[in-house]
């Protein structure tokens, strides 16, 4: 016999019970939270704690944790989703084993909670033009392309202003005051045959921390990485190269050589910092020598306050993408082949880093590199106003978002923290910033319409996007 530790399920009508929501479950004011280290994280996660509370094989949270070989530390947490079919799992990767493994950790009780309603029950179901002067008018967050939601099997509806949805109450720092974003943009599993989405929707924004600011500041840097590739990929902008042995960080130039040796591929650190001056940082891996056997081309990119953290996200990201990605293309190069040709077979978020790898597609993003010749981090940002150091996160915070509201857009934020998380000192928040250019999976399924940054003709290539 074993013992397992067993939480009840929030949404069980038997041993659950959820509040209804309301204005008062927003986010809030912000508050301070002086910084007791350097650095954008108030404690580091201890990786055995965290085990030990949320990882179980019969009736945790997280099923374990694994680590899997990788260019650097990676480790898998799967989830126990019982209303989920399609397995989900929590990946995180790290400079040493004990940060992967909490990485991973905690991004699989985020998962857990950002994809549907666990910590309070949906209580205002209305049209948009019943509840309007309170709500996010879901246009100006990106819609599909308007004839797509005829096609056959589309499996999205097309936005009404009549259209009865459930919302979800969140925090607008425009407004500063509570405002209702529809739940299926907050949730993106929640869904249902009588509530269908606008949209497709995926986890971009979601992110834990010790406190809501924490959370909230890590979602919005999320937010302003896929912003600033995905603009870049649909205007088809070129993007100037950095240095990488310019970074004053010794880990940039060290990743970057690791991965040319491991892989043999040729690592590019890009520029994609957009108008509010985050920095972001697309790494681009291309075989150079096009061995048949050996992915073309793959990238990822991260952001940050700091531009060479910004590399080094990007560069740990990559790191097992690549590696990866090397070790499955040559069982899988005709189908990537397949993918490249005809992009209306991709039927799976990983299709597009698979289209991607194969030469055929190469031509598609080759643009990203026609920027200009590689320049050090300082020459690279020269003249930008970058964000400031803080000895208060909250003040961290203030000034990502300030950047935002000084270029005409919102940051909303929701409070997805479950009663599980609460009890383990930890914050979970859905940051979304209307106007912005999302991640999206699927060749139908770009939201390009209704973003007054995205104009003209846009690409309508599939994305590398991993």
């Amino acid at each position: 016999m074993s013992r397992h530790p067993l939480l009840p399920d929030p949404c069980c009508p038997t041993c659950g019970g959820l509040p209804d929501d309301g204005p008062e479950a927003a986010p809030g004011a912000l508050v301070p939270r002086p910084k007791s280290r350097p650095g954008h994280r108030l404690t580091r996660p201890d990786a055995r704690w965290l085990r030990a509370r949320l990882a179980d094989p019969e009736t945790g949270l997280l099923r374990g944790v694994t680590r899997v070989p990788a260019a650097v530390p990676l480790a898998r947490a799967p989830l126990a989703l019982p209303d989920r079919g399609e397995p989900e799992a929590g990946l995180g990767t790290g400079h040493d084993w004990d940060a992967a493994t909490a990485a991973a950790l905690l991004e699989g009780v985020e998962r857990y909670a950002s994809v549907r309603p666990r910590a309070r029950r949906t209580a205002v179901r209305a049209a948009y033009a019943d509840v309007r002067h309170d709500a996010v008018d879901p246009r100006t967050l990106g819609l599909h392309p308007d004839d797509h939601y005829d096609l056959p099997g589309f499996p999205f509806r097309r936005f009404d202003e009549e259209q009865v949805t459930d919302w979800t109450w969140a925090w607008s720092h425009r407004r500063a005051r509570p405002v209702l974003l529809p739940r299926s943009y907050a949730y993106f599993l929640s869904a249902t045959e009588d509530d269908r989405a606008f949209v497709f929707e995926v986890s971009n924004g979601c992110a834990l921390g010790s406190c809501p600011e924490e959370a909230q500041l890590h979602g919005l840097l999320e937010v302003a990485e896929r912003d600033a590739f995905f603009t870049a990929w649909y205007r088809r902008t070129p993007l100037d190269a950095i240095d990488p042995d310019s970074a004053r960080d010794r880990t940039v130039p060290l990743l970057v050589e690791h991965l040319a040796q491991l892989t043999g591929h040729r690592v590019h650190l890009l520029d994609a910092t957009r108008e509010q001056h985050i920095p972001c940082v697309v790494a681009l891996a291309v075989d150079e020598r096009e061995r048949p056997d050996t992915p073309r081309a793959a990238l990822a990119a991260g952001a940050h306050p700091d531009p060479e953290q910004a590399a080094v996200r990007a560069l740990m990201e990559l790191g097992p993408h690549l590696s990866l990605l090397t070790s499955r293309y040559p069982a899988q190069r005709e189908r990537a082949r397949r993918l490249a040709l005809d992009p209306s077979l991709i039927d799976h978020p990983a299709d597009h880093a698979l289209a991607a790898a194969a030469p055929e597609a190469f031509p598609r993003l080759a643009f990203l590199l026609e920027g200009r010749p590689p320049r050090g981090f300082d020459a690279v940002h020269e003249g930008r106003r970058l964000p400031a150091h803080h000895e208060d996160l909250t003040d961290d915070l203030r000034d990502l978002i300030r950047r935002y509201l000084d270029t005409g857009l919102d940051v909303v934020a929701v409070d997805q923290t479950t009663a599980e998380l609460a009890a383990l000192g930890l914050s979970a928040a859905k940051v979304v910033v209307p106007g912005t250019a999302t991640v999206t999976y699927g060749p139908l399924m770009r939201r390009t319409e209704g973003l007054p940054r995205l104009t003209g003709e846009l690409s309508t290539d599939p994305h590398p996007f991993p």
